[in-house]
């Protein structure tokens, strides 16, 4: 079984100097107990659901994939200053959800969204090394709300990280520590294993 991850820096495994991220700990442990599951990690860090939308037809096309992850869109959420608005507007979020489960779909009907993870405003409100972007847990809420609608509309499986991630595990405010990653895996694994099994 392939399994293909979709997501920005968290999916990706910035800050997790310990196991690499949620995404590489579920690797290593299919691989301690399971050689016939492979897990494909192709997030990008800063990656938005428009960014994702260039490449995911391709990458998904080079594969032969039976899971697709996508754990993506709070850098959409983002609020740039300079712009005094949204990184990606909703209306273009909602419509590039669409897109990427239609584009999913051409390939495997075994889809999953992973929820939003939160944030500490003192630290992202603004972001200490860039002034001009911010991340608002109420704009983080309301694009987290559409991915979970659409997987209801669609019965797709949705993973919710609403109360997962304290502040205290989030070293800079927005990426979850290794102790966060480790919480992020307890409540993701076993919907992998569903599939797995």
């Amino acid at each position: 079984m392939r399994i293909l991850v979709f997501g920005d820096s968290i999916a990706w495994g910035a800050y997790d100097q310990e196991g690499g991220g949620w995404v590489s700990r579920l690797h290593s442990k299919y691989t301690d107990v399971n050689n016939d599951v492979n897990i494909y990690n192709l997030s990008i860090s800063g990656d938005t659901t428009t960014g994702l939308l260039e490449r995911l037809e391709i990458e998904s096309k080079i594969r032969n994939l039976d899971v697709i992850i996508f754990a993506i869109g709070i850098n959409d959420a983002q609020y740039l200053h300079a712009k005094n608005g949204l990184q990606t507007p909703r209306e273009d979020f909602q419509n590039n959800l669409s897109d990427i489960l239609h584009i999913a779909t051409e390939f495997t009907n075994e889809i999953i969204f992973v929820g939003l993870t939160r944030v500490d405003e003192a630290k992202t409100r603004p972001l200490a090394r860039n002034k001009n972007k911010s991340y608002i847990n109420e704009h983080i809420s309301r694009y987290d709300e559409m991915i979970e609608v659409l997987c209801q509309d669609k019965r797709l499986n949705y993973i919710s990280m609403k109360e997962i991630v304290p502040k205290e595990d989030l070293l800079d405010g927005l990426h979850p520590s290794a102790k966060g990653h480790r919480k992020m895996l307890k409540k993701i694994k076993p919907e992998i294993k569903l599939l797995t099994d």
